[in-house]
């Protein structure tokens, strides 16, 4: 029941928008997955991130077996370049919590391994025992496949947002959170932001120059009303001790 009030508030907020908004298009993010939820008769869209020949990491939300996502669409920065590869199972954290939003990640597994080319690569991960990550005040950047507002559900190229990690104080007074478990990020200068059919999808900060899975979208108002408001990401390196336990990764 649960599940079934998100997932009716979720498709509620896509009706209005599903997009990054103020984003650009972005070219090079060749980790980058998405796949559509089934729940009933109705469908949503959510981004994922490739780290193994095997395995992309999404949020827990989706990771509901009660949910149908048969297939994930790997392959390039445009739809009409990605191709679908068959999913075999999903798995979720076991302390994943719906009221509050915690413990939000999940990981796919397919049937088969990826074949890593130009186009599909994967993304690093944080190191094993590797301190909170990003740090307050970190530029990132958030990707999603979610459509313009006000004029289509979903976009043909990926999107982009850059934002920066926000301090606990802040992100506290939007969402109830944990520190060490989630982050939020904005864009205080052109107010990009994510919303609903980019949950799931990566937030990437440089690291001597490679590029670093540090957060998944969990959580954003995607309110033009308000559009000062931070989105809420769940905090990778809080995570790498299970994701090792479930991936060998």
């Amino acid at each position: 029941m649960k599940l079934h009030i998100i997932f009716l508030v979720l498709t509620a907020s896509a009706l209005s928008t599903e997009a990054i908004r103020n984003g650009q298009i972005w070219q090079d993010a060749p980790y980058m997955a998405r796949f559509v939820v089934s729940f009933g008769i109705t469908n949503l869209e959510a981004g994922g991130s490739i780290f193994s020949h095997r395995h992309i990491l999404i949020t827990g939300v989706f990771a509901d077996p009660v949910l149908t996502v048969p297939n994930v669409w790997v392959g390039g920065s445009t739809r009409t370049t990605q191709r679908a590869v068959a999913v075999q199972s999903r798995a979720r954290h076991p302390n994943f919590s719906l009221f509050p939003l915690t413990n939000d990640i999940g990981i796919v597994t397919l049937n088969a391994d990826l074949v890593f080319d130009r186009f599909v690569r994967p993304i690093a991960l944080p190191p094993l025992g590797t301190s909170m990550i990003p740090y307050d005040n970190e530029q990132g950047t958030a990707l999603g496949f979610g459509g313009v507002p006000g004029v289509a559900n979903t976009t043909e190229h990926l999107q982009a947002a850059f934002m920066r990690a926000t301090t606990p104080a802040r992100c506290n007074s939007f969402f109830q959170h944990s520190v060490a478990q989630q982050f939020c990020a904005e864009d205080a200068r052109l107010r990009s932001e994510v919303c609903v059919g980019d949950i799931g999808g990566p937030f990437v900060v440089l690291r001597r120059g490679e590029e670093v899975l540090v957060g998944v979208i969990s959580l954003d108002f995607c309110d033009a009303t308000f559009p000062s408001e931070p989105a809420l990401f769940t905090r990778v390196s809080a995570y790498r001790t299970w994701i090792n336990q479930v991936t060998s990764v």
